[in-house]
């Protein structure tokens, strides 16, 4: 028409997204390594901030059983080990408001270091108030109840708002930039897909989008992106190598008398 657009303006911006020295820039930010492992499996999995709650000591136990499982190399004859497991995540984007179930990848390092978490009397501590301690929340605050969408919105305030201050990052962080970073993990794995199309479908999965046109957005990868994944020589690391590297560098230790 003479006057107006048939169709919407276009939307052709950069996906704004966390980066790993962004994800290190947040975690430093807690002394608490409930924050800290929250906020890497946030990262890996690409959740949404109104999925975390729902995660149970279940469901992540199911996960790590997943990779302690040995799947017969056709090569060598010999038992393989996976680096990720998939994860049982209840979403919120169905129908009125329905859950709508989903699996996403989490990589074993994430896995282990949620593992130690629960193992820490901290998690145990709280975990004994539940009549079924399997349905324990995955994730606790320092009430030892659940971290809702409002809390942990808070939470992400909080952090980015310090990490800012101090110039350690350029933007203010909330939940779904993790999420999009998670994104571009998957696309640039070359164990989670043969070809780009392949990890498109991948990240279409385990983000839970309706639609390959959601996910289509993730195709262009920024320059500083790329860097952050890839060695001194240029070879992209996979996602389980990149957080290992996030636990050995920012792991902290729950000692016994921790209240929070």
């Amino acid at each position: 028409f003479s006057t107006k657009y048939v169709t919407p303006k276009p939307h052709n911006k950069q996906v704004v997204r966390v980066d790993l020295n962004d994800l290190f820039a947040l975690m430093n930010q807690s002394k608490y390594e409930r924050d800290r492992v929250l906020l890497q499996f946030m990262y890996d999995s690409g959740v949404r901030i109104s999925e975390v709650e729902r995660i149970t000591y279940n469901d992540i136990r199911d996960a790590i059983n997943f990779t302690n499982s040995g799947f017969v190399c056709s090569q060598h004859n010999l038992p393989v080990h996976p680096g990720y497991a998939p994860l049982l995540i209840r979403g919120s984007k169905g129908r009125g408001n329905s859950i709508k179930e989903r699996y996403t990848l989490v990589s074993t390092p994430t896995l282990r270091r949620i593992a130690t978490y629960h193992s820490s009397p901290l998690y145990k501590r709280h975990q004994m108030k539940y009549g079924d301690r399997g349905l324990c929340p995955a994730f606790l605050n320092s009430e030892g109840g659940a971290y809702n969408k409002a809390s942990l919105a808070k939470l992400f305030e909080r952090l980015s708002k310090k990490a800012k201050k101090k110039g350690l990052v350029t933007k203010s962080i909330h939940a779904h930039l993790l999420r999009h970073g998670s994104a571009y993990l998957i696309l640039q794995d070359p164990n989670l897909g043969s070809d780009y199309l392949e990890r498109l479908v991948n990240i279409k999965k385990t983000l839970g989008h309706t639609f390959i046109s959601t996910t289509e957005v993730y195709t262009s990868i920024p320059f500083d992106i790329y860097n952050s994944i890839a060695d001194e020589k240029g070879a992209i690391k996979s996602k389980t190598d990149l957080m290992e590297e996030v636990v050995e560098q920012t792991k902290l230790r729950i000692r016994i008398g921790d209240k929070k």
